[in-house]
C-alpha cells in the first residue's frame, strides 16, 4: 500500500468514526510553533479577552493537521497533505499540540482577528521542491465558523485511532 492509500484508507476510517463523536466545542489549535511562543500567545489572548477555558495536549500534531484541514480527498490534496505532515514533523519531531477550548463569543472575536493575531507572532514559511510556492506552518489554528463541529470531531476521532488512549487534560 503507498503512502496515499494508506492515508486515503486512514481518512476513511476518520469520517467513519467522527459522526459519532460528541465533543463539540471551539477551541484554538496551538500548534508546535505556537507553543514555542506560549508567553507570546497568552499576553495575546489577556489583551484581547479571550479567555480559555481548558487546554487539551494533542499528540501526532501532524496528522491532526491532515485531520483538520483535509476537505478534498482527490490524490493532489492528499500528496500535500503528506508534504505537510513531512514539514511538520522536520519542524517539531515531539509531533504535539494544544487545544485550547474557548467560549463560542471568543472563537468569533479571534476569527476576525485572526490575521491580526498571526501577524503578531512567528509563523515559519518553507521552501520545498515539493510544493509550487513557500509552504507555511502558522502558530495557530482556529477552524471556519461553518466547520467547528466537524473539526472537533475530526480532531477528537483522531486523538482516539492514533493512541487509543485519552489526552492529559488541565484545567486553566
Amino acid at each position: 500500500m503507498t503512502p496515499l492509500d494508506h492515508l486515503r484508507s486512514w481518512l476513511e476510517e476518520l469520517d467513519r468514526r467522527a459522526p459519532s463523536m460528541t465533543e463539540l466545542t471551539a477551541s484554538v489549535i496551538v500548534t508546535p510553533i505556537g507553543l514555542e511562543q506560549r508567553a507570546a500567545l497568552e499576553h495575546l489572548f489577556t489583551e484581547l479577552q479571550l479567555g480559555v477555558l481548558e487546554r487539551l495536549e494533542l499528540r501526532g500534531w501532524a496528522r491532526c493537521s491532515t485531520a483538520i484541514q483535509v476537505v478534498r480527498r482527490d490524490d493532489r490534496a492528499l500528496e500535500r497533505a503528506l508534504i505537510f505532515e513531512q514539514l511538520w514533523r522536520a519542524r517539531a519531531p515531539d509531533d504535539r499540540a494544544e487545544r485550547w477550548t474557548i467560549a463560542p463569543e471568543s472563537h468569533a472575536r479571534l476569527a476576525s482577528l485572526k490575521r491580526t493575531v498571526r501577524a503578531r507572532l512567528h509563523n515559519v514559511h518553507v521552501e520545498t521542491p515539493l510544493l509550487p510556492k513557500a509552504a507555511a506552518l502558522h502558530s495557530f489554528h482556529l477552524a471556519d465558523e461553518d466547520d467547528i463541529e466537524g473539526e472537533a470531531r475530526r480532531l477528537q476521532a483522531t486523538q482516539l485511532m492514533l493512541s487509543g488512549e485519552t489526552a492529559t487534560r488541565s484545567r486553566t
